[in-house]
């Protein structure tokens, strides 16, 4: 018998854990009971195979906060908690003959528990705690003790440093109450027990049916899969951009979207699409320093004009809209879901704007007479000026742009069976395009408030250079 020497002692919670004395399919209900100064056998609690009993030394809420962690344990056997009832004065700690006041951590079993296998897990987990053996085949019973590691103060048993021990300990005891191996080394099962067994069969007999049902299931349609991804024919939905670089005044931006087929023989893989493109360039000039033009004039004032330009440059923008039609051929890399591999793309438009912008340039306009031997000039009313600027000149130049190819390569990754989806990443470059001019001018400037493009003087056809970009893919398959 122990007794409190002051009238404010600690409260204490024993959490008794329990298994197998619950109802069948009931879940685990904490139980508080609290210790009187009558005879021990009135807080004695039945027994049916395995139960923790803790102590709380310190009441003060924390079995309430133990009643929150456990409530809905799947703990099958029995768990209490226990605290001293302040209001007696004499109290009794003996619990299956033990004192829970020296041992508040009690472990009591109807089976012999290997306990190194735990202690290992608490030591990996760099718990501070170790399960030991109190008595061993007392009337069939094992007592088992849960104490501070060696080394370790013992003077208080906190709440917060046992509890992760004690869940681990309950999940291991789980395990074991619930085995088939204890349950035929008992001398007898109780009624309880085979109703709990019947259950737990049917239970696992129910798991192993879905879990058979949901591999055949996997398994199904992972044939499937493999038979899809590896051979045969599926459609195809894609999206394409593009960019380059902006070195040497140049910039292009592409988008493609694309419908289509694909084809795969194990590691080889075909696809080939057509859809609408869109495209835009822009680019400038290289410097032209110095422009004479020499031109027969109608005006009754003079008979030649006489036009030089200085430090003329130009940019320009090009839209397109196109239909395009695109072939893949990818490599699988090995067993991985990784490929290499390579991409063309034929475009035709049907429909471009090419327009240009003056942003440098500086014109002189002077006439020449048979009548007057000098040159005329700073004449405004004839159109005769000096240091004319076209700076921001923006027009457009009339033609139509020609087929041309993207040509590039390619690495990217499949995501599977599930999602079938490709992303891909390229680099590769556009052809060279030919741009044919409906008109053809003779000079950059033909009179005062004139001006043309640098590309439409003496050429009947434009070259847009070729050029490195990089892209970005992803490929949806539809079937």
């Amino acid at each position: 018998m122990l007794r409190p020497t002051k009238l404010n002692i600690y409260f204490s919670l024993v959490v008794l854990f329990f298994l197998g004395n619950i109802k069948l399919l009931a879940q685990l209900q904490v139980e508080k009971i609290a210790f009187k100064e009558t005879s021990s056998l009135n807080n004695t609690v039945g027994f049916s195979g395995a139960c923790v009993n803790v102590f709380f030394r310190d009441a003060a809420n924390r079995h309430k906060e133990f009643t929150r962690k456990f409530k809905s344990s799947n703990f099958e056997g029995e768990l209490n908690y226990w605290y001293v009832d302040s209001t007696s004065n004499e109290f009794s700690y003996e619990l299956f003959d033990c004192d829970l006041g020296s041992h508040p951590i009690l472990i009591v079993t109807d089976f012999n528990w290997n306990i190194n296998r735990i202690n290992m897990v608490f030591r990996d987990k760099n718990y501070n705690v170790e399960l030991k053996i109190l008595k061993s085949s007392q009337n069939g019973r094992h007592f088992y003790i849960l104490v501070k590691a060696s080394g370790m103060c013992s003077f208080k048993e906190e709440f917060d440093f046992y509890m992760p021990a004690i869940e681990l300990t309950i999940k291991d005891l789980t395990e074991v109450y619930n085995s088939t191996e204890r349950l035929g080394d008992q001398k007898y099962v109780s009624k309880i027990e085979y109703y709990k067994l019947q259950n737990s069969t049917d239970s696992l007999l129910r798991k192993l049916n879905r879990d058979f049902n949901d591999s055949l299931n996997v398994y199904k349609k992972s044939l499937h899969s493999v038979s899809v991804k590896n051979e045969g024919l599926r459609f195809i939905m894609g999206l394409q951009g593009f960019a380059s670089p902006k070195s040497n005044n140049y910039f292009v931006g592409n988008v493609n979207v694309l419908l289509g087929l694909d084809y795969k023989l194990k590691k080889i893989q075909f696809n080939i699409s057509a859809g609408p493109q869109q495209l835009q360039e822009s680019w400038g000039s290289s410097n032209i320093p110095y422009a004479v033009s020499k031109l027969n004039s109608t005006s009754q004032y003079f008979d030649e004009l006489l036009i030089t330009g200085k430090n003329i440059s130009e940019e320009y923008t090009l839209k397109v809209n196109s239909v395009l039609v695109g072939l893949q051929v990818k490599f699988s890399c090995g067993n991985s879901r990784f490929f290499v591999g390579f991409t063309s793309n034929y475009s035709k438009p049907f429909s471009n704007i090419l327009s240009y912008k003056n942003t440098s340039g500086l014109f002189d306009y002077v006439g020449f007479t048979s009548a007057v031997e000098e040159s005329l000039l700073n004449m405004p009313d004839l159109g005769l000026l000096s240091n004319v600027s076209y700076v921001s000149y923006k027009s457009n130049i009339s033609g139509s742009l020609k087929s041309f190819w993207q040509l590039g390569a390619l690495m990217g990754y499949s995501f599977g069976e599930k999602s079938l989806l490709d992303l891909n990443f390229s680099i590769g470059y556009i052809t060279s395009k030919k741009f044919e001019l409906d008109i053809t001018n003779s000079a950059i400037s033909s009179s005062y408030g004139n001006y043309n493009s640098i590309l439409t003087v003496n050429n009947s056809q434009i070259t847009i250079p070729r050029y490195l970009n990089f892209g970005i893919g992803i490929i949806k398959y539809l079937n």
